[in-house]
């Protein structure tokens, strides 16, 4: 079944100095409600230097990113609706710097579970098989995709786009707007894809990790765990991934992957690099840091938090999870893009 065409938009109120939001997005839900939080931290990453920023929602943010000077959030929202009375699932945050939050109505149905932009297009993926693309300017249109299966992750790399979701799902397209699945060698659900040094990585149930270099062929690779694993990302010395009971995998190439000591015992849901290096965070508000992927010190902040997603830019990492929960790290050694 083809998901066809049509155009969306979201919309807001301006910042305080009263210009308006200009932007195209970013990503959200992992379905991970009820999942178990683990202890047993020690250390101190960055732990005097994150600060708690008010996201004006107790609902659920899954995902977040940087694209085009603003950090971007995504999570689900019950009881709002449209103009025209119609449901809306979705909650869009803006921020030019990760301090104040701006919510914007995304006017589409479905629940996002991820986004990632290269260049100046965006595309979200998530629940049902939704596609949407934008090129900038608040306009959305809804890809082609292939199935109703969830898709919790889309990245791009090499001149091509790849989604992947429920049950091992694979799907890939040229252009982001006409997406085809492809035959994967699993049915286990995969969780996060990402691409770095001429690879797909994408991660998921019972420790599964796939490799693929062209985005259309994959082959499955053991990482010496059966947890599950919600997060992958590329970074200077290769590949890491993330997971349930503090697990933490590193890989030079992809193919072969080793152990990390993460210092925590708790669910890992996302990772990703920036100007301190590799951060990850997860359940009980736990954030667990590297400089360079082998050394990792943990700390906690907000208890009762399950962190959802993490991403760098502007000299700044932040974190969004459940009940708004946002976390920011920022390094103003760093200047920010004017």
């Amino acid at each position: 079944m083809k998901i066809r065409p049509s155009t969306h938009e979201f919309f807001g109120g301006p910042w305080p100095d009263g210009s308006p939001v200009r932007f195209g997005p970013n990503s959200v839900t992992r379905w991970m409600v009820g999942l178990m939080i683990a202890s047993g931290l020690t250390g101190a990453a960055f732990s005097a230097e994150w600060t708690i920023r008010n996201s004006g929602t107790r609902q659920i943010l899954s995902g977040v990113e940087w694209y085009n000077g603003l950090f971007l959030a995504v999570g689900s929202q019950a009881g709002l609706k449209s103009a025209a009375g119609a449901p809306l699932q979705n909650l869009l945050l803006a921020s030019r710097g990760g301090e104040v939050w701006l919510p914007q109505s995304l006017l589409v149905k479905n629940s996002l579970a991820d986004l990632h932009a290269v260049g100046t297009n965006l595309v979200a993926v998530g629940h049902e098989g939704t596609v949407l693309i934008s090129g900038g300017g608040g306009r959305w249109v809804t890809g082609m995709s292939e199935g109703r299966g969830t898709l919790h992750s889309v990245v791009a790399g090499a001149g091509r786009w790849v989604a992947v979701g429920a049950g091992g799902v694979l799907q890939t397209s040229s252009d982001a707007h006409r997406w085809q699945l492809i035959s994967g060698p699993t049915r286990w659900s995969l969780m996060r894809v990402a691409h770095g040094h001429g690879a797909f990585i994408a991660v998921g149930d019972l420790g599964t990790i796939l490799r693929s270099t062209n985005g259309l062929d994959w082959t499955l690779h053991p990482g010496g765990t059966r947890n599950l694993l919600l997060g992958v990302a590329a970074y200077n010395g290769g590949f890491v991934a993330v997971g349930d009971q503090g697990t933490i995998l590193l890989s030079k190439d992809g193919l072969s992957w080793q152990a990390a000591k993460s210092n925590t015992r708790a669910l890992l849901t996302s990772v990703t690099d920036g100007p301190r290096g590799l951060v990850a965070v997860g359940a009980g508000g736990t954030v667990v840091s590297s400089a360079d992927g082998q050394t990792w010190v943990a700390s906690q902040h907000r208890p009762h938090a399950l962190l959802l997603d993490v991403a760098s830019g502007g000299g700044s990492y932040v974190a969004v999870g459940d009940l708004g929960c946002i976390l920011q790290w920022a390094d103003l050694r760093v200047p920010s893009p004017p």
